[in-house]
């Protein structure tokens, strides 16, 4: 678990922006998970989902895994692109 702010950046980053690239059906996993006051809310691993959520929340994901134990293809592996957004200039 770990959050995309540290304690002296708190006045900066504020939103992060997590874009989920998936093509086809060969991963299982993948969830991301946040915790809100003690209780882990999950959100299901979907092909080509954004998510956008405060950067200050502790989150991670579940091990993502190929469903038959084999190698995946380069381009039927899971691709997560992150974006920040600041209050202020990037220091």
């Amino acid at each position: 678990w770990s959050s995309d702010v540290c304690s002296s950046d708190l006045d900066g980053t504020i939103f992060t922006f997590n874009l989920v690239l998936n093509k086809g059906d060969t991963l299982s996993g993948g969830d991301m998970l946040f915790m809100d006051n003690g209780q882990i809310i999950e959100l299901e691993n979907r092909d080509n989902c954004m998510v956008v959520f405060p950067s200050w929340v502790d989150h991670s994901i579940s091990p993502i895994k190929s469903k038959d134990n084999k190698d995946v293809p380069f381009l039927e592996q899971r691709f997560s692109i992150q974006y920040w957004v600041r209050l202020n200039e990037q220091k």
